[in-house]
């Protein structure tokens, strides 16, 4: 939504100022696999949520090893590494599952000094519903991981966590794969929900406020990275 949670605040302030809506593209809320996901949630498919754990490794990209040409992306001045650009993504619509993250901590570092932000992250956090979370992020790691897991008391949930072909459903020693087209505009379904909801035909998934907590909760995490950079 924008690099620091003041950002994003300034974008609601002047929104109700004006009389204004916000709609934030996390467009995964919107799409088949998710919303499946949230299904499954929603019936009790694994019992009651207990902890979700997210993992995304990536190798460097040619990119990253251009010091004096970096990606906007991986600027001290776009508020953070990948994990922020990437994983928030990811945050966010486990948000739209079992409420807004109350807390976040964790451990960030630089490992491979090829850029100036962080590259490695363990982090701990807490959702509204008292589902507990936590996630591993290393964008310079030997081999390509992107998942997440949802364990509950009678099941536990497994899928990509930002691709949108498939989910495992696994209970009872028996697997259950859901599998889904990829759009061939990946954000169409999120942008008519928007549009509906404009028109006022249905309310979109779409949560302007919940983005923003997402962002402090980066916030809170990046902080003490943020000020060792600075200083």
């Amino acid at each position: 939504m924008a690099r620091t949670f003041a950002e994003c605040q300034a974008i609601l302030d002047a929104a109700e100022e004006n009389g204004l809506s916000v709609f934030v593209s996390f467009y995964r809320r919107a799409l088949e696999k998710f919303q499946k996901i949230k299904q499954l949630l929603d019936e009790g498919a694994i019992g009651q949520p207990q902890l979700v754990e997210i993992r995304q490794y990536q190798r460097p990209a040619p990119e990253d090893f251009d010091k004096d040409n970096l990606p906007w992306r991986l600027l001290p001045e776009a508020g953070g590494g990948k994990d922020l650009d990437i994983q928030v993504h990811v945050l966010d619509y486990l948000a739209y599952y079992f409420g807004d993250i109350t807390a976040m901590t964790g451990i960030v570092e630089n490992r491979a000094g090829l850029y100036a932000v962080e590259d490695t992250v363990s982090a701990s956090f807490h959702f509204a519903n008292g589902v507990v979370g936590s996630a591993a992020w290393c964008y310079v790691a030997d081999f390509e991981l992107d998942e997440v897991t949802i364990i509950g008391s009678e099941g536990t949930l497994v899928f990509e966590g930002t691709s949108f072909e498939w989910i495992r459903l696994i209970k009872d020693g028996k697997t259950t794969t859901y599998t889904f087209a990829t759009p061939e505009h990946v954000a169409m379904p999120f942008i008519q929900t928007v549009v509906d909801e404009l028109n006022g035909q249905a309310k979109s998934p779409a949560d302007a406020a919940s983005a923003a907590n997402g962002i402090r909760m980066f916030d809170l995490l990046l902080k003490d990275y943020r000020e060792r950079y600075e200083n």
